[in-house]
């Protein structure tokens, strides 16, 4: 997700779950490639295996050199973005949704991308876009990309608009049709498919995966990690059959003190930081009390602390650790604070 899965979040993400697969922003393919240096865009920790990197772009030279790229920075997957409908991305430069409608140049680029790479490459999209979007169109889509020897498709389960709809109508608007991501898996039973779409809790993973043909492999979550990231703290136990999960996905304190950690050693303390800085690097927190006492406060003092020059200096772990403070000091919230997420982490 666009501005969210950076590596702060990814970060975060790793003190409720150490099995889930991530993923990074969408990076342009021209970015890698001709940037002087890509750390700030690729660099990321050795516990964030499994880790998929994705690509936007449509010129097939341009996405193997970028692939490469990729590569070389020891990511266990590629991925191939052509499901954002959002007009800083379908509408720039080819790329996004608007790949839906060109499939055979989704597979030249597909094949690029695997002739100069030893990495899995799979290709995210919509069942279709503006009126294409019958299953025959889908299934034409998915049978021309496989062509090219891709073997993994994940599939947000809804069509969108490339004009018209702003991207968060396009996450609502039109509806969810899980049923056309089950009858691709029984068309093409060679392939592997995973299911994106509006699932916010581990209980519809598991009816999912329990409801569909073998070859669904995989369930997305997307923003319901980032509004309310407290949904994964039993995903270790529950979906991987890990024996517990992560001792920082005990309670919303012991997430907090786990990431105030990660932010001591990420950021130096001999850094300037400006209010965007700390507030970028504390976002991940900001749906920690997602629907609970606390939530106010969290949010209304991240936003405030960053902004005090005083407290900035301290950088975003002594910001955060004032908004632990800050928790601690309302009954309500910090009876939240302390519960435990899942009994016998």
């Amino acid at each position: 997700m666009m501005e969210i899965t950076y590596k702060d979040f990814r970060q975060f993400m790793r003190l409720l779950t150490k099995e889930t697969q991530l993923w990074t922003e969408m990076w342009v393919d021209k970015t890698l490639i001709h940037s002087e240096r890509v750390d700030g865009f690729l660099a990321f920790g050795a516990n964030e295996h499994p880790i998929v990197c994705q690509l936007g772009g449509s010129n097939p030279d341009d996405l193997a050199r970028a692939a490469q790229v990729v590569a070389s920075w020891g990511y266990d997957e590629i991925n191939l973005n052509c499901g954002c409908p959002s007009d800083r991305v379908a509408g720039h430069g080819e790329f996004g949704a608007s790949l839906m409608l060109k499939p055979q140049l989704v597979g030249q680029c597909m094949s690029s991308i695997l002739s100069t790479t030893h990495l899995p490459a799979t290709v995210k999209c919509r069942l279709g876009a503006d009126d294409f979007d019958s299953p025959e169109f889908t299934a034409t889509f998915v049978r021309t990309v496989a062509e090219a020897g891709v073997k993994h498709f994940v599939i947000h389960a809804r069509k969108c608009f490339l004009n018209g709809l702003t991207p968060d109508q396009n996450r609502k608007v039109p509806p969810l049709m899980y049923d056309r991501v089950y009858r691709l898996c029984n068309e093409f039973p060679e392939l592997e498919f995973s299911l994106n779409g509006g699932v916010k809790t581990l209980e519809e993973v598991e009816g999912i995966l329990a409801n569909a043909p073998p070859n669904l492999v995989g369930v997305m979550i997307g923003r319901a990690a980032y509004d309310n990231p407290c949904i994964l703290a039993d995903a270790d136990r529950r979906l991987y059959g890990c024996a517990s999960n992560p001792f920082t996905a005990r309670s919303r304190h012991s997430i907090l003190l786990g990431f105030i950690k990660y932010l001591q050693k990420e950021y130096s303390s001999t850094d300037k930081f400006s209010t965007g800085t700390v507030q970028a690097a504390l976002k991940p927190v900001l749906g920690l009390f997602h629907g609970l006492p606390g939530n106010k406060i969290l949010r209304q003092s991240v936003n405030s602390f960053s902004h005090d020059a005083g407290l900035r200096s301290t950088g975003p772990a002594g910001v955060l650790q004032k908004v632990l403070e800050a928790l601690e000091k309302d009954e309500k919230a910090c009876a939240h604070l302390h519960a435990e997420l899942v009994p016998d982490c």
